[in-house]
């Protein structure tokens, strides 16, 4: 779960800060937060699940119930977003303040396919390190 969500957190905080720095890290938000802690929140939740995958042996749950799990987490962060918002009337994410309703839907409808195609990144590098030098899979054993 860490490197789909790990990579949707980074590589969406970097972009939309290329697009326009003031819709996820405003003026007032850098007075107040380090640029080291900006990086630390936005860019070591790429790097360290990056290297946990590459390194260490992982078993990924299968696809289905991977899809439903990152799915499912993800709309829950979705929904605890939109509860805020509710019961606050601010949105805690500048982006979505500028959007309209039906674009905040298909904006969310986004996150969660992108999420589950990093899931399936994820599943594609761990089983990449399964193959041997001619292409097959090999059977490892966890001990």
């Amino acid at each position: 779960m860490a490197f789909p969500i790990g990579n949707l957190v980074s590589s969406m905080f970097w972009i939309l800060y290329c697009i326009d720095q003031d819709l996820v890290y405003p003026l007032i938000e850098q007075q107040m937060i380090p640029v080291a802690l900006n990086h630390i929140w936005h860019t070591l939740v790429f790097i360290s699940p990056m290297f946990d995958i590459l390194v260490y042996e992982h078993k990924y749950p299968p696809r289905k119930y991977g899809y439903i799990c990152v799915a499912g987490v993800t709309l829950a962060y979705i929904g605890c977003i939109f509860w805020v918002a509710y019961v606050t009337n601010v949105w805690i994410y500048g982006i979505l303040q500028a959007m309209s309703m039906p674009m905040i839907v298909l904006f969310c409808a986004a996150v969660v396919i992108i999420t589950i195609a990093l899931y399936e990144w994820g599943y594609w590098l761990v089983r990449r390190k399964e193959k041997d030098i001619d292409g097959k899979f090999v059977n490892r054993k966890s001990h």
